[in-house]
């Protein structure tokens, strides 16, 4: 079928001919990409002359407002004669130029790429798809993919895709400004094409939803005409559920989808935060995207009602009578809708500045809306009655509050809920404010009790009341387990709740209160959870890939190697374990610990994959909360970052929260803890890209804050950050014009890669210049984009990304790209070890098989942490698998591999440990499967060591007197016999009967007093402890009735051969009395000897103590006997020692002719003896020897000398012993000859 409009004038359709011809002959671009087809469009460069029906052929206005041109004009052209100028200066009405249709089909992939110059304002380049071609080209397109154009007095390319939906059979191209904005652009060289997409063979598994929740957003009550209470709620899904539930029975009666084909188009809802009852039971429902929904009680479906405006519906609320209304972000536009006449109404803006009408109350008596706003909070009154907008100015002190979340009107007063976390209520009659300092948690409050004047809430989970009468706000210390998404007033069955009782719904459960018996009552809503759409993927350092899920939170973990799946969701564990906050927004892996960056409030929390996994645990929560930096400039999201392994530290790129600009460059150091945060890095910008090469952090900004505030900067910049110093020191706009910089990564080539919009840039980090700028997909952010394009690198070293619903590859060398899938859906992109790739698409994972890129298993790596082990002993295990490609994967030890031992008598393989049984050696070794291949480790020789198993106790003196001591001897066995070196044991003694015997740590012995104990040794070595034999230590009871008697020293100084040499017996006699039980001996007031004596009252007791080599001097020898009853002294023994020191030697020669040979000998005639000579020659030692000592007698030594040399020689020699040295008389000796 030939894809064009079929001209009336013949020279139309021979000039198409002629273009189409052309353009088929062009052939394709580049073997294996994106081949261009012919060109759509008639008069794609503006080149035909005006027709009578026509003033540009093939081209439209839609209007001709004042200010508004679309015109030929050849003052510039690209190509040819002319281009195209398109003009805006009205800020009421927008100019929309568009093409004549051209037919498509389903799926047809359309690329428009052309020229624009000299353009300023805001102005976009779009495709729109339609069902028929006569639809409006505005209001009833399908869909809208577009490019926004930069500013640039040159010609510049720009280029867009878009896949035709499956109801569209046409499409146009459009250039368009704002209603309320201004612009103007020149235009030429257009070209639209179906594109023939050579997409790279791939096969695609489906691994379905991972992540569960029963979230239930909101909740509505109706009260039937039989009197049964039905509960309407929401829960969030892809699409969401309405719930249709009997509160009374505790029973859900429907679950709908909701979803609707209208005339082939279908329609669903996501995140459905408008939900209102009518009196009739009607349901109506709104959310993201803005799709009203009606529900008629008794049916199984909900009906598509129509499209309401913006980009998300936060409430809905009743009116007047059938009228229901609403407000939208990011319209910030109230609406109300007639359910009787399908009327639609718009209110228009509620303020000028804002992004967010979240909230709305209807007044019944004044006929007025009340709109709430943020993301400043603003409260607005709507006069139904003249359509005037008033802003009703909150007490001051909430003027830094950023929405007004929830509101209703009971009681003539209207309460709302601010955040961050304030209540207030305004009475409508007067304007004045109720204050409170206990902020409402629930969404909304309660209707009016029937049975008094209170309304019900919740704040942080516990049921509170505020009572009209008292004005007070009462915590009630009723626990409801999470807050309340609804409250109604019902008649229940339930026993112990008579009359009205207060019902609500929570997060998954049914909560029942009756104020008049304090009755409570908690259930789960019997229903599964629904499949969450994933937010993130990441692979962890162990190869596990992690997801979460988007808004409601959640978190789970798929193993390539296994298979295996784990949950940590609402519905799997319950809210209390899960991660905190709505979501995690990134997921980054240092050593064996995982990070999970989560929104609000840009808090990370760390999850030891070592430990189970346990939130509540008391002392060790797992995943625990790590830090934040919303303390810094109000930082909300951490959409960007990475690791930085060498440093230890992770690196988070910010966004801060509605309202504010500004974000930030957060380092932390995940070894020591310490937090650094750069606020503002690019001023007023964001920071939605990160990597890190070399020491520097290079980012990526965004022009856009957090949501609800115009961005004040209009260029992405590209900054690097010098992590030693803490500066940042550079800083360019890699691409003009670019509003979003959402993905940097390290390149294969070593550079730094990055996506700007639909460009890609390389930028060299040596030259820092921007090396390659180049288009990848029809991308233009006209807000808030924080999140967008994902790099990997491939096994085969190219750049495989997911952006704009595709998933292509980009050559590393020619830069050139190629599609793989083109049907994605918010795709976010990771890569397993293998080479596997992995795809968020809504609620389902899917994984992606590319032929030639994956890693094939070569092996596995085992190591023990130690191969030599004590008996009882334990080792780790880790293992890693060894793939092709220069792949790996960590931690395979978790994987349930099959474990070998050659001797399990030696060692065994528990829980993933190593275990030592008994002495000897065995090889340890494992099997396990990766990607469908057996492979086997590396066997590890083990080797136990013997451990102790005897230990033997004695003790030297088993027998004692009270306040004697003694001695224990251990020796230690191991199992195979072998004495063991006990230097690294502990020891531990015991005595049975310590009032008798004491033994310290040491072994040392104490006698206390009378009796028998049994001492022991606890002898602990490698982990294993063995208790010696007992050994019984007697304490005897002593005769002597009183201290003992009288001791008296005497020594034998010279006695055996009249010398005083200082060898001495010093003995001490007790001849009669009290006995002592020990002795101690001094010299010169030191304690030199003790000893235990045995009792023999009133015998005598005598003790000696032999002393020897004492040096010449006078010594003073005094003692102590001693017994229980005392200590009795004695008289001081002063011995001289005199002789000590060897006698004196005499030397004598016989040198008698003076020939110079002769002998010198030495004599000491009598004395005490040396037990070394040394003999001396012109005071150099020439003759040593040692000499056996028998004191008194002679010692007697010759030295020959031979060969001296004419002159004279002095001779000395010195005798020498223990306690000195005693020298001769020098002898001279002349030799002449």
């Amino acid at each position: 079928m030939m894809r064009f409009k079929l001209w009336s004038y013949s020279v139309r359709l021979m000039l198409v001919l002629s273009l189409l011809t052309a353009a088929a002959l062009a052939g394709p671009l580049t073997a294996g990409a994106q081949t261009e087809g012919p060109n759509l469009l008639a008069n794609p460069g503006f080149e035909l002359p005006p027709e009578e029906t026509q003033a540009i052929p093939g081209w439209n206005l839609r209007s001709s407002a004042s200010g508004i041109v679309m015109e030929v004009t050849d003052s510039v052209s690209y190509e040819g004669s002319n281009s195209m100028r398109v003009v805006d200066n009205s800020t009421a009405t927008a100019v929309v130029a568009y093409s004549d249709p051209v037919e498509v089909s389903a799926g047809d992939t359309l690329k428009l790429r052309f020229k624009a110059t000299n353009t300023t304002g805001t102005v976009y380049v779009g495709i729109r798809t339609y069902k028929q071609a006569g639809d409006d080209v505005v209001n009833n397109a399908l869909n809208n993919k577009f490019v926004t154009l930069s500013a640039s007095t040159a010609w510049t390319e720009f280029t867009v895709e878009s896949t035709v939906p499956s109801t569209a059979a046409y499409a146009r191209v459009l250039v368009y400004s704002q209603n309320t904005g201004k612009g103007s652009t020149f235009v030429d060289d257009f070209h639209l094409s179906i594109a023939d997409l050579s997409t790279i063979p791939h096969e695609l598994t489906n691994l379905g939803p991972f992540i569960h929740n029963i979230d239930i957003s909101r909740a509505v009550f109706y009260k039937e005409p039989t009197g049964r209470t039905l509960a309407y709620a929401t829960l969030s899904g892809i699409p969401s559920k309405l719930l249709v539930i009997d509160v009374d029975a505790e029973t859900v009666l429907k679950q709908i989808t909701v979803e609707d084909t209208v005339n082939g188009t279908y329609y669903k809802g996501e995140h459905l935060r408008g939900l209102v009852v009518q009196p009739d039971g009607t349901v109506y429902m709104a959310g993201t995207p803005t799709n009203l929904f009606k529900y008629v009680p008794g049916e199984d479906q909900v009906h598509y009602v129509r499209k309401l405006p913006g980009a998300a519906v936060y409430d809905l609320k009743n009116g007047p009578a059938g009228i229901i209304f609403g407000g939208t972000y990011n319209k910030n536009e109230g609406f109300e809708y007639n359910t009787a006449t399908g009327d639609y109404v718009s209110l228009g803006k509620a303020t000028a500045d804002e992004f967010y009408l979240y909230s709305v109350a209807y007044d019944a008596l004044r006929n007025d809306y009340y709109f709430g706003i943020g993301s400043h909070a603003h409260l607005i009154r709507y006069d139904r009655d003249t359509g005037t907008k008033t802003e009703i100015a909150l007490p001051s002190q909430y003027g830094s509050a950023q929405f007004v979340w929830d509101m209703s009107v009971v009681e003539d007063k209207l309460f709302m809920r601010l955040s961050p976390g304030a209540t207030l209520a305004m009475d409508l009659a007067t304007g004045t404010f109720d204050t409170t300092s206990t902020p409402v948690t629930s969404r909304l409050i309660s209707p009016l009790s029937p049975d008094d004047d209170k309304v019900y809430y919740t704040s942080y989970s516990e049921l509170g009341h505020y009572d009209f009468s008292t004005k007070q706000y009462t915590g009630l210390g009723i626990d409801t387990g999470v807050d309340a998404n609804g409250f109604a007033f019902a008649q229940l069955t339930t026993p112990g709740f008579p009359g009205n009782s207060l019902v609500a719904i929570t997060e998954g459960k049914i909560f029942k209160y009756n104020p008049a018996t304090g009755a409570t009552r908690s259930v789960l809503i019997p229903i599964d959870g629904e499949p969450s759409g994933l937010h993130s993927v990441a692979k962890g350092n162990d190869g596990l890939i992690h997801a979460s899920a988007f808004v409601v939170g959640g978190n789970a973990m798929y193993d390539p190697v296994t298979g295996d799946r784990r949950e940590y969701s609402k519905q799997s564990v319950g809210i209390e374990q899960t991660v905190p906050g709505n979501q995690t927004d990134r997921i980054y892996s240092y050593k064996d610990k995982i990070y999970y960056v989560t929104y609000t409030g840009m808090r990370v929390y760390e999850y030891d994959q070592s430990l189970p996994w346990d939130r509540q645990s008391a002392t060790q929560p797992n995943p625990k909360f790590l830090f934040t930096a919303s303390d810094i400039g109000h930082q909300d999201r951490g959409l960007a970052g990475t690791v930085m392994p060498e440093e230890g530290k992770l690196v988070i790129g910010t966004v801060p929260k509605y309202g504010f600009l500004g974000g930030a460059l957060v380092i932390y150091d995940l070894e020591t803890s310490e937090r650094e945060v750069y606020w503002n890095v690019v001023d007023q910008q964001s920071v939605t890209a990160v990597t890190y090469k070399d020491g520097l952090v290079y980012g990526g900004s965004n022009i856009w804050g957090g949501l609800g505030i115009n961005p004040t900067e209009t260029e992405a910049k590209l900054f690097i950050w010098d992590v030693a110093n803490k500066e940042k020191v550079f800083e360019t706009v890699p691409v003009p014009g670019k509003k979003g910089i959402t993905e940097l990564m390290v390149g294969p080539d070593g550079n730094i890669w990055g996506s700007a919009e639909g460009d890609l840039f390389i930028f060299d980090p040596v030259t820092r210049e921007v090396v390659l700028r180049k288009n990848l997909v029809s991308r233009s952010y006209s807000s808030a984009v924080w999140r967008d394009t994902q790099f990997e690198i491939g096994t085969d070293g190219k750049v495989y990304g997911t952006q704009a619903n595709q998933f292509f590859r980009i050559d590393a060398v020619t830069k050139e790209k190629q599609i793989i899938r083109n049907a994605g859906k918010n795709n976010r992109l990771a890569q397993d070890d293998f080479g596997y790739f992995y795809l968020t698409e809504e609620a389902d994972l899917l994984k992606i098989e590319i032929p030639g890129l994956i890693a094939q298993p070569l092996g596995a790596s085992l190591d023990v942490s130690s191969t030599t082990l004590a008996e009882n002993e334990t080792a780790d295990v880790s293992i890693t698998g060894l793939l092709d490609k220069g792949r790996s994967i960590q931690k395979l030890e978790r994987r349930d591999p099959q474990w070998f031992v050659s001797n399990s008598s030696v060692v065994d393989v528990v829980y993933g440990k190593v275990v030592a049984k008994n002495a000897g050696t065995a090889d340890v070794w494992a099997q396990i499967e990766m990607d469908g291949t057996a492979v086997e480790t590396n066997h590890v020789t083990v080797t136990v060591t013997p451990s102790i198993s005897q230990v033997t106790l004695s003790v030297y003196r088993p027998t004692l007197y009270a306040g004697q001591s003694s001695t224990v001897n251990l020796s230690v066995y191991a199992s195979d016999g072998s004495p063991v070196d006990m230097s690294e044991a502990v020891v531990t003694f015991g005595s049975s009967n310590s009032s008798a015997v004491a033994v310290n740590q040491q072994g040392g012995i104490t006698a206390v007093g009378a009796g028998t104990s049994l001492l022991t040794a606890n002898v602990t070595m490698d982990g294993k402890s063995v208790q010696s034999n007992p050994v019984p230590v007697t304490v005897k009871q002593t005769l002597a009735n009183g201290a003992p008697g009288q001791p008296v020293l005497s020594a034998d100084n010279g006695h055996a051969n009249g010398l005083q040499d200082g060898n001495i017996n010093v003995t001490m006699n007790l001849w009669w009395g009290n006995n002592g039980t020990v002795y101690k001996l001094y010299e010169n007031g030191a304690l030199i000897d003790t000893q235990m004596l045995n009792d023999a009252s009133p015998g005598a007791q005598l003790a000696k103590s032999a002393i020897e080599g004492k040096p010449n001097g006078t010594y003073t020898y005094t003692c102590e006997l001693i017994n229980a009853f005392g200590t009795t002294k004695c008289g001081p023994l002063v011995v001289n020692v005199t002789n000590a020191s060897p006698g004196k030697p005499v030397l004598s020669h016989d040198n008698w002719d003076g020939d110079g040979s002769y002998k010198v000998s030495m004599n000491m005639w009598w004395g005490t003896n040396a037990t070394e000579y040394r003999l001396y020659e012109n005071g150099k030692l020439i003759d040593k020897r040692s000499l056996t000592a028998a004191s008194p007698n002679a010692q007697a030594a010759t030295t020959t000398i031979a060969g001296k040399a004419s002159g004279g020689y002095e001779y000395r020699a010195e005798l020498a012993n223990a306690a000195g040295v005693t020298s001769s008389e020098t002898v001279r000796i002349q030799v002449a000859k």
